[in-house]
């Protein structure tokens, strides 16, 4: 299995200015960060999980190449692993916590090419914010063909990313996904107990099952993890929050399922 990625400490954004082909970690003293343009291409694999960053890019985004991006103060993995992937792989090494919300404000376009991704993790948020991070994209947000992005909320905490842009598009093949990113196993206003499924817009299934929580005709919240009366982990389907000016096109999906039901343990839905 892979191991993750290592780690580059910057004083200065001209690293990041431009074109990328580097797979690592991004980690900087400096909290804002400004540059003109960000393109990944062949192959790259970038995170920036410092907590608090504000990440300015003038122009356009551009993932290409078959590379990925990581955001958010809360980029977690091991061995290359996700909820929605074998049990045996886990558990997740946390990389960073901090209430303090990440922010990616692009000036111009977003697109993600076929054949690459984008991790969005929600760190922990408090009253005062309502999502755990921010990707706001002063024009469009396309995602082609078989490219996805993945809105991961805190396993427990339940803070969520939000995408803003003017518009969003979802070509077929490609999708939003926050399938298996919600609370994790027990967790979550509407966790499961023992052998009981998680809740959220509808309660959960067997003994000790979640309830219901939140509002039907707005929610903001992730669904909750089921129980653990069976080994594994048994998460919530996550939230997706996509606020935008204009237009909303989907010909691809969106889905935010719970993930890893099986006879003891049911996840809830997401949102």
């Amino acid at each position: 299995q892979y191991g993750d990625l290592g780690t580059v400490y910057i004083t200065d954004t001209c690293f990041i200015d431009g074109t990328l082909r580097h797979k690592a970690q991004m980690l900087s003293s400096v909290d804002i960060w400004n540059v003109n343009s960000l393109v990944l291409t062949n192959g790259s694999w970038v995170r920036f999980p410092q907590a608090g960053l504000r990440l300015n890019v003038s122009g356009d985004v551009v993932i290409a190449g078959a590379s990925r991006l990581d955001l958010g103060a809360n980029a977690y993995v091991t061995n290359n692993a996700y909820p929605n992937q074998s049990s045996s792989t886990w558990p997740y090494t946390l990389l960073n916590s901090s209430v303090t919300v990440s922010v990616f404000a692009v000036g111009g376009n977003v697109n993600i090419s076929t054949g690459c991704t984008a991790y969005l993790y929600g760190g922990p948020t408090n009253a005062a914010t309502d999502y755990g991070l921010l990707m706001s994209v002063t024009g469009d947000l396309s995602i082609a063909s078989n490219a996805f992005v993945y809105a991961v909320s805190h396993f427990t905490n339940g803070g969520a990313p939000v995408l803003r842009a003017s518009n969003l598009t979802v070509s077929a093949g490609g999708a939003i996904s926050a399938s298996g990113f919600g609370f994790a196993s027990a967790k979550g206003p509407g966790a499961g107990g023992g052998a009981g499924g998680g809740g959220y817009g509808g309660a959960g299934t067997g003994t000790g099952f979640g309830g219901t929580y939140g509002s039907s005709n707005a929610p903001l919240s992730p669904g909750s993890g089921g129980g653990t009366a069976s080994s594994g982990n048994y998460y919530g389907g996550g939230l997706v929050r996509v606020e935008a000016q204009n237009l909303i096109r989907v010909d691809g999906a969106i889905v935010a399922g719970g993930n890893g039901a099986t006879a003891n343990g049911v996840l809830g839905g997401g949102s």
